[in-house]
C-alpha cells in the first residue's frame, strides 16, 4: 500500500514538474530572444503633429492624482497646448473629485484643453470609464496613464512619431519605471520582477514576433484600432490585456519602447501587492478563457505565436502549480511516502532498467533547469539597471518567498477567472505617494481591511512547520527543502498581511 501511494504521488509530482518545465523553458526562450539586436529606432515628426487625447482613469486617488495631472500638463505644454486634449476620467467617491476639480479649473483658465468627466457609478470599472471616454475623445491617438504614473514631458514626442510613421500600429507600450524602488523589501522585490518583465520578457516577446499586451498605462492607442477591435470590454478585470489581444487578433501591430521608462509607484505593502496580483491573475485567466479559442482559429498566426500567446495569458497558472506542489508535499509527509528519494531507490541504484535511471537523472536536471529560469531572467534585468550582485541576491530571495507566499491568494483568483460567471470587482491598488524612505503609508487613507486569505496563509505556514517536524522524525529528508520554503513563505506573507491590514471599522475611526 505504501509503495502504491508513493508511486501515485511520484507520478503526480512528475506531471507537476513537467508543467513547471514548460513555463520555465519558455522563460529561457524569451530571455534568449531578448538578447537580439533591436531594429526599432527613435523617430521624429516629418509632418504636422497630430492631436492626442490623454486619458487619466482615476478612482479615489487623493494622494497621487494631482501629481499626475501636473506632469501631464507639462507634457501637453511641451507637445503643444493646442494639440493635446486632457480627459480626467474620475469615478471617485471621496474628496479626490473636489481636489481634481480645482486643479482642472485652474489649468483650463490657463488655456489647456482639459475636462473632468465624473461618473456617479463604477459600471465597467476602469474599462467602463475608458469606454465612456471614447464619446469625448477628439484625438487620433489616445495616451493613457494610471494615477500613480509620472510621465516625462517629452513622452508624446518620443511615442507619437512611431504611430504616425506606421499606420498599422494599433498600440505602443513603454516600459514601467519606479518612483519608490528602494522603499522596503517588498518594493525592492517587486521592482526586480517588473524590470524582469519589461526588460527581458516583454522585450523577448517583441523580438520573437509574438503577442505582447498593452499594460494599461504609459502607452498610446490608435483610436481607430480601439473601435475596430470592438472597444473596451468590462467583462474582465484585465481590460488592457483583453483589448490589446483583440487588436492583434484583428491584425493590428504594436511597438514596444523599452528605452522609454515611465516611473510609477510600487505597492509598499504586501496586502496591496497581493490585491494587485490577484486582480491581474483573475483578469488574465478570464481573458484567456474568452480569447484562446478565437486565437487558435486564426490562420494568419504561426503555431509559435499561438503557443506563446497561450503561455502568456495563462502565466498566473504557475501559482496554482506552486500551491499544488505544497499540497503534494503535505501528502507525502502524511502518507510517509519518500517521494524525493523513491526514484533513487527504484531507478538509479539499479533495480530498474538503465533507461529509467537515465530518465530520472534527466528529469531532475530539467527540474533544476526550470527552477532557476526566473532567477536568471531577473539577474539579466538586474544587470540592465546596474544593480549590485549582493542587492540582486537579497531581492531575488525576497521575491522568491513573496512569489510562493502569494500562491494561495493567486490560486483563488485563478479559479475565479476560470469558473466565475462574472468578471468580479475591480479592487484598486491603493497608492500613497511614497517617494522617499521617510514617507509613510500607515497614516493615510485607503488602508486595506484584513482578508480571509491572510488567515489561510498563516494556517498553511503553521501546517508546513508541523509537517517539516514530522518529516524529520520519519527521516523523510528529501521533502524538507520544499516544506521549509513554503513554511517561510506562507508564514511571512500571512503575518505581514495581518500586520499591514486594518480591521473593519478602524479606518473610519482613524481617517474621518
Amino acid at each position: 500500500m505504501a509503495l502504491l501511494v508513493s508511486t501515485v504521488l511520484l507520478v503526480a509530482s512528475l506531471l507537476l514538474f513537467l508543467c513547471f518545465f514548460v513555463y520555465g523553458f519558455n522563460i529561457y526562450y524569451l530571455t534568449w530572444q531578448s538578447r537580439k539586436e533591436s531594429n526599432l529606432s527613435s523617430k521624429t515628426f516629418n509632418c504636422t503633429k497630430p492631436k492626442v487625447s490623454v486619458q487619466l482613469p482615476i478612482y479615489n486617488e487623493r494622494y497621487v492624482a494631482p501629481r499626475l495631472l501636473k506632469a501631464v500638463v507639462k507634457m501637453a505644454e511641451h507637445y503643444g497646448k493646442d494639440k493635446v486634449q486632457i480627459l480626467v476620467l474620475d469615478d471617485s467617491t471621496d474628496d479626490t473629485t473636489q481636489i481634481l476639480g480645482k486643479e482642472v479649473e485652474e489649468f483650463h483658465l490657463q488655456g489647456y484643453n482639459i475636462d473632468l468627466i465624473h461618473r456617479n457609478h463604477r459600471d465597467g470599472f476602469k474599462g467602463g470609464a475608458l469606454a465612456n471616454a471614447l464619446h469625448y475623445t477628439q484625438g487620433e491617438f489616445i495616451a493613457i496613464f494610471d494615477a500613480d504614473f509620472i510621465p516625462q514631458k517629452d513622452f508624446l514626442e518620443r511615442t507619437i512619431p512611431h504611430m504616425v510613421a506606421d499606420p498599422s500600429l494599433g498600440f505602443l507600450q513603454c516600459r514601467w519605471g519606479h518612483a519608490n524602488p528602494k522603499y522596503n523589501a517588498i518594493t525592492k522585490a517587486a521592482a526586480l520582477a517588473i524590470d524582469a518583465f519589461f526588460l527581458v520578457e516583454q522585450t523577448g516577446r517583441q523580438k520573437a514576433d509574438c503577442f505582447i499586451n498593452f499594460n494599461g498605462s504609459a502607452g498610446v492607442l490608435r483610436k481607430e484600432a480601439v473601435i475596430d477591435a470592438g472597444g473596451w470590454c468590462a467583462d474582465t478585470l484585465s481590460e488592457d490585456l483583453d483589448l490589446s489581444y483583440r487588436m492583434q487578433i484583428k491584425g493590428w501591430k504594436y511597438a514596444y519602447l523599452r528605452d522609454l521608462a515611465c516611473p510609477a509607484e510600487i505597492p509598499p505593502t504586501i496586502v496591496a501587492f497581493k490585491r494587485q496580483q490577484s486582480r491581474w491573475a483573475q483578469g488574465s485567466i478570464r481573458t484567456a478563457r474568452r480569447l484562446v479559442f478565437s486565437l487558435f482559429k486564426k490562420p494568419q498566426l504561426t503555431l509559435k505565436q499561438k503557443i506563446e500567446a497561450l503561455l502568456h495569458l495563462t502565466y498566473y497558472f504557475v501559482h496554482f502549480l506552486m500551491f499544488t506542489s505544497y499540497l503534494l508535499a503535505l501528502a507525502s509527509v502524511f502518507f510517509r511516502a519518500h517521494v524525493i528519494q523513491l526514484p533513487l531507490k527504484v531507478g538509479v541504484i539499479g533495480s530498474s532498467p538503465p533507461l529509467w535511471s537515465a530518465f530520472l537523472v534527466a528529469l531532475y536536471l530539467a527540474i533544476a533547469f526550470s527552477t532557476f529560469a526566473v532567477w536568471i531572467m531577473c539577474y539579466i534585468a538586474s544587470k540592465e539597471v546596474r544593480m549590485k550582485f549582493v542587492d540582486y541576491l537579497k531581492n531575488i530571495v525576497a521575491l522568491t518567498f513573496v512569489g510562493y507566499g502569494i500562491s494561495i491568494s493567486n490560486t483563488i483568483a485563478v479559479f475565479k477567472g476560470l469558473f466565475s460567471a462574472r468578471s468580479g470587482v475591480f479592487q484598486r491598488t491603493p497608492k500613497y505617494k511614497i517617494e522617499s524612505p521617510h514617507d509613510l503609508w500607515r497614516n493615510k487613507k485607503y488602508q486595506i481591511h484584513i482578508q480571509k486569505t491572510a488567515i489561510l496563509e498563516l494556517a498553511a505556514g503553521m501546517l508546513a512547520v508541523a509537517s517539516l517536524a514530522y518529516a524529520l522524525s520519519n527521516a523523510n529528508i528529501g521533502i524538507t527543502p520544499i516544506l521549509t520554503l513554503y513554511a517561510v513563505a506562507y508564514m511571512t506573507v500571512g503575518l505581514l498581511s495581518i500586520r499591514q491590514s486594518v480591521f473593519k471599522g478602524i479606518e473610519k475611526l482613524l481617517f474621518t
